[in-house]
């Protein structure tokens, strides 16, 4: 099975990988599918959000 990864298709850009870009502008492709895509700047590798810091440890050293 290969593994795949997610990848947000840049503004303007109507097909990725031969095909259409869904509505979301998200898209499931192998390493080796997005390598045409990616080198030309059209589809971005998606990251997860940063969990925001919600304790209060960090209060700046006083």
């Amino acid at each position: 099975m290969m593994t795949t990864k997610l990848y947000r298709v840049s503004d303007g850009v109507t097909e990725v990988n031969g095909g259409p870009v869904p509505r979301n502008r998200i898209v499931r492709l192998t390493v080796s599918q997005a390598l045409f895509d990616l080198s030309l700047g059209r589809i971005v590798e998606k990251t997860k959000p940063k969990a925001s810091k919600t304790t209060g440890d960090d209060d700046g050293g006083d």
